[in-house]
């Protein structure tokens, strides 16, 4: 018995939990009005024959919403 007792006492104390802000990183932060959402093609202002083929491909290779969700709901039902 005596060595249990011996084997746990090179152990390190016991770590306190983390503790999470409660505030967001830009909490107070003003944006001042009259800023644009994007562009639907946004990407085509850099005249990239690359990056269009990128986009095409991402785009045509994403899946639908509806798709995603049932996949989701497929996975989570496991």
């Amino acid at each position: 018995m005596a060595l249990i007792g011996v084997g746990c006492a090179g152990l390190p104390p016991k770590q306190k939990p983390v503790t999470l802000s409660t505030t967001v990183p830009l909490d107070g932060f003003e944006a001042t009005a009259g800023g644009t959402w994007p562009a639907a093609e946004w990407w085509k202002q850099y005249h990239d024959a690359t990056l269009d083929q990128l986009i095409e491909l991402a785009v045509g290779s994403s899946p639908t919403l509806a798709t995603a969700h049932a996949r989701f709901d497929r996975h989570a039902s496991r």
